[in-house]
């Protein structure tokens, strides 16, 4: 059995930012990045102390608090609607719990239930 050799820093830093691009995200979870790489968790941490430090190597946001984000107006129907396909063509599914949703949305599940708007319903 051959061992694959050990994934450089800059190697994995161009699997983040290529990640984040392929995925349509402006930051990018770790649990997201893994498995949509299938890499270890070992894999980034022999190379960062945190996720936030590769993710900014890479050029691209690990995710703010939500005092650090700014307020957005809400999305109106249509983008909910385009997210939610996005997402699925993604997937490659017709049906998405909301957990499989979260997972790549820009947009929460939440935000539906807060739009009650009846194209949604």
């Amino acid at each position: 059995m051959t061992e694959t050799p050990p994934l450089s820093k800059q190697a994995l830093v161009d699997m983040i930012a290529a990640a984040a691009q392929a995925l349509g995200l402006d930051s990018l979870p770790q649990k997201v990045f893994l498995k949509h790489t299938g890499l270890s968790r070992f894999a980034v941490d022999k190379h960062f102390d945190k996720w936030s430090d590769a993710c900014r190597a890479a050029g691209i946001a690990h995710g703010r608090s939500l005092a650090e984000q700014p307020k957005k107006p809400s999305p109106t129907d249509e983008e909910c609607i385009a997210e939610l396909k996005r997402v699925a063509q993604l997937r490659g599914v017709t049906t998405l719990t909301s957990k499989q949703y979260n997972e790549y949305a820009r947009i929460g599940a939440k935000t539906f239930g807060r739009n009650r708007s009846p194209a949604l319903t």
